[in-house]
């Protein structure tokens, strides 16, 4: 895992004194440049797979042809080193691998690559590049036109620090914003910018520009098997897909919330590793109610298995220290506030270990989600589901007040009109675009062409499957993928997907409904293939998500804030959208009348995101635009500063106790608390926030490794002020 960028075909010096520092979270252990006439290649290496220089990029080919900046995990690498043939091998890394393997058979190549990856192929002969992505884009890659050439990159931000980049708002990116909560295919925020898709491969030579597929776009094929011999092929598949993502050279963990994808990759994990030698990573918002705080299922899930395991404890402190920042690392506007809980838990995570195995892909591939129930009732209804689509619409009944917030996603799909604007209904904000953006910022209003052409009117059965489908090449990678590698990689934590894997993934994409769905069982197969390796429990309990108290928070500890940042006369989003409107949610919001927390939270950061734009060369510091608002906000700085290095620094860094579930409490700095036999008592520098004198404050560490709060240092490159110092 690291962090890839390069200018190609620019005029003159393209990127800037400040390139070679802005992705350096993504790979503190080693930098690599490269350039000839015309082409730039940078790389950030986090050393995860052979360690020693010789894994080290830009890597050039042994016939000094083709240079290759890479990031990502290729798992079939040992595989494929047969098929290459190459003489002689300077490493053990996969990165060698791909780049021999691309020297001998071309581009068609990256069609064999089990993996998540992101790259970047130059060729000295003819002077092309290709540029190419994984098949369900796990990693990111970043493209746009500048200077006459192209820029690429893993994040974003990194265009900012190239000469002639001009940033400007695109109307249709601000509209796929608020309705979506992020950008896809050509409608991101940043005008010119995009994302490869998925599975793209784009070669960029002299004269032309080319783009393909390294395999066949993703398809729902069913095919009939008996139940036992289908669990069966699952379970056998899965086991080898997190046998080969657990293959490291570093320490590995896993992230286990309690429910069904994590309890199975952490057993799954215990069983190939051993319990002892599993570390599993939990976080929770204590008092917030069972829908945010899943700390006590996954202690029953560890202690069950054994493994060691690891609990933070959140809050809403956390999100002021952080929230600046969060937006920084996800380049554009990015509305899942989930990606606070991965940015958080991958900090904690990443003071122990260097790769994590994550449960993404799982909903997707194995009907796991609740709308896909609902979308099956409504077709099996046919003209009464019809019917009762259309009494919602005319008796308004989803813009009554206080209705719990399910059951208004449920009446505002079932007011839409058609199949694939229910679907998409499910997705978006619970406000219309024209309700709050002004007139001259409206782009193109309609659904996403992806979800009409995936979701049409007309089926001949098969809802589950093809909602699935529509998903995977959709939501997935829009979503779930970008949080866990900005939220991790915003740590130089690499998290890995082993429900991702390619063979997974293809035999996913042959169940039929009813082993995805079973009455009201969802993700049926999956349960079924590992019913014997986790609590009984685990597999009953209500579906949550990877959940934030977001709404309980703007009507308490954000409130004021709020008010200070978005419905400020100079808030920079009056440019954009009806602010009126927005004060009139955000009372309705706050008295308990209806919940807008959805828009509010997408105001907010796109607030944030476009202060940052006015300095995005800048990295932020930590809190949120100290001095711009006093009051509330000078009461959460102050919160942040007497309590984050007093208490929460060690809160971070909760050593938890294998064994007795007793005994799988926090344990703070104090040794007296220590109840992990394997923890040592580390004492780190923590220089107050507010500028008082260093002193020494006690941290727990395990195995004689050192715990910081932030990223690890970065080396071999002058980087730019860490966020987080």
């Amino acid at each position: 895992m690291c962090g890839i960028a390069g200018a190609f075909g620019c005029t003159g010096d393209a990127l800037g004194p400040t390139s070679r520092a802005v992705l350096a979270h993504r790979g503190p252990d080693a930098f690599g440049a490269w350039q000839e006439e015309g082409i730039s290649l940078l790389h950030w290496r986090l050393a995860v797979i052979d360690l020693s220089a010789a894994g080290d990029q830009p890597m050039v080919s042994a016939d000094g042809r083709f240079v290759l900046c890479y990031n990502g995990e290729v798992y079939n690498f040992e595989e494929l080193r047969p098929q290459v043939g190459a003489d002689r091998w300077r490493g053990r890394s996969d990165t060698e691998v791909i780049l021999e393997g691309f020297a001998r058979f071309g581009p068609d190549f990256l069609g064999r690559l089990n993996g998540m990856f992101a790259l970047a192929v130059y060729d000295r002969e003819t002077r092309t590049l290709v540029l190419a992505r994984d098949r369900i884009g796990i990693k990111p890659l970043y493209v746009v036109e500048s200077g006459g050439g192209v820029l690429f990159a893993s994040e974003a931000k990194f265009f900012f620090h190239a000469r002639g980049f001009e940033p400007r708002i695109r109307a249709a990116g601000l509209a796929a914003f608020l309705r979506y909560g992020h950008g896809y295919g050509d409608r991101h925020m940043l005008d010119g910018v995009r994302q490869l898709e998925p599975g793209e491969v784009l070669t960029l030579g002299p004269s032309r520009t080319s783009s393909r597929r390294s395999r066949p776009p993703l398809e729902w094929r069913p095919v009939a098997r008996d139940d036992e011999s289908a669990a069966a092929e699952l379970r056998k598949r899965l086991t080898a897909a997190v046998a080969r993502q657990l293959v490291a050279d570093v320490p590995l963990g896993v992230l286990l919330s309690g429910g069904v994808d994590s309890s199975i990759l952490t057993a799954l994990s215990a069983r190939l590793l051993g319990p002892q030698q599993t570390m599993a990573f939990t976080l929770g918002y204590p008092g917030m109610g069972r829908d945010y705080d899943e700390i006590d299922h996954a202690r029953r899930v560890a202690a069950h298995l054994g493994v060691r395991h690891f609990i933070y404890e959140a809050s809403g402190d956390d999100l002021i220290a952080v929230l600046e920042r969060l937006v920084w690392h996800y380049d554009e506007p990015f509305a899942d506030a989930a990606a606070l809980n991965m940015f958080l838990i991958s900090r904690m995570i990443r003071s122990r270990v260097t790769v994590a195995l994550a449960g993404e892909g799982s909903d997707e591939l194995f009907g796991g989600y609740r709308r896909y129930q609902f979308e099956k009732t409504i077709r099996a209804l046919g003209p009464l589901g019809r019917g009762l689509s259309a009494f919602v619409r005319t008796t308004r009944l989803g813009r009554m007040r206080r209705i719990p917030r399910r059951l208004q996603v449920v009446l505002r799909a079932l007011g839409r009109k058609g199949a694939a604007a229910r679907y998409s209904s499910y997705l978006e904000s619970e406000i219309p675009l024209e309700a709050i953006v002004k007139p001259e910022w409206r782009a193109d209003g309609r659904i996403a062409p992806i979800i009409e052409e995936g979701y049409p009117e007309a089926l001949d059965g098969g809802v589950v499957g093809r909602l699935c489908l529509l998903d995977q090449r959709f939501w997935l990678p829009g979503t779930y993928l970008e949080k866990s590698d900005k939220g991790g990689m915003a740590h130089a934590l690499e998290v890995r997907v082993p429900f991702l894997d390619d063979e997974v993934v293809d035999f996913a994409n042959t169940l039929p409904d009813r082993q995805r769905i079973r009455g009201f069982s969802r993700k049926w197969l999956l349960k079924k293939a590992f019913e014997d390796l986790v609590p009984p429990d685990t597999f009953r309990r209500f579906k949550r998500g990877f959940g934030v108290p977001v709404g309980r928070w703007l009507r308490n500890e954000l409130r004021e804030y709020y008010a200070d940042q978005v419905l400020a006369p100079d808030a920079r989003i009056g440019r954009y959208l009806v602010t009126k409107r927005l004060e009139a949610f955000f009372r309705d919001h706050v008295s308990g009348a209806r919940d807008y927390s959805d828009i509010l939270w997408r105001c907010l950061v796109l607030e944030i995101w476009l202060r940052l734009l006015e300095h995005p060369v800048d990295v932020p510091g930590r809190g949120v635009f100290a001095g711009d608002h006093p009051g509330r906000i000078a009461e959460h700085d102050a919160v942040r500063r007497n309590v984050e290095i007093d208490e929460r620094v060690r809160r971070d860094q909760d050593v938890v106790a294998d064994g007795d579930p007793a005994d799988q409490d926090r344990a703070g700095a104090d040794p007296d608390l220590v109840a992990d036999r394997r923890a040592a008592l580390a004492l780190a520098p923590v220089r107050r926030a507010d500028g008082d004198a260093v002193r020494e404050v006690a941290v727990v560490a395990e195995d004689g490794v050192a715990v910081e709060d932030d990223a690890p240092e970065v080396r071999d490159v002058k980087a730019l002020p860490d966020p987080g110092r």
